[in-house]
């Protein structure tokens, strides 16, 4: 049984974990969870609401795509660590579950893919392209 609105119950796939996210209250002592599992939540929070991917790209102006890599963990395709964080506030908005608790289990994760993929450069600046490449 899941529910989202005064006590959320979140089971993990393999069934491995189960917590009460809500209590009643919102508690300002949630577990962290890795991407992958945030992602979960929110695809499933967003089907327990009975929307779309469609619905929540509609209500958030987030394009779908970026929605879809949200559900599946994947922070890859952001240019930078604000759009990531600041769309996957937005969904956890749209599907009520606390953006602060998305937040603070995504960018630990975020930040060090960022961090090693390094600068996202075009190759050019303002000035024209950059000669010595």
């Amino acid at each position: 049984m899941r529910r989202w609105h005064n006590g959320a119950i979140l089971t993990g796939e393999s069934g491995d974990f189960s917590m009460d996210l809500f209590r009643g209250e919102l508690d300002r002592d949630l577990p962290l969870m890795p991407a992958e599992a945030v992602g979960r939540a929110l695809r499933s929070a967003r089907e327990e609401r009975g929307m779309s991917l469609i619905d929540v790209a509609r209500e958030t102006r987030v394009a779908l795509r970026h929605l879809e890599a949200i559900e599946q963990g994947r922070f890859d395709g952001f240019s930078a660590p604000v759009y990531a964080l600041g769309f996957a506030r937005n969904y956890a908005r749209a599907v009520g579950l606390p953006p602060q608790w998305v937040t603070d289990c995504l960018r630990g994760e975020i930040v060090a893919l960022f961090d090693e993929r390094g600068r996202f450069d075009l190759g050019w600046t303002a000035e024209g392209l950059q000669r010595d490449r």
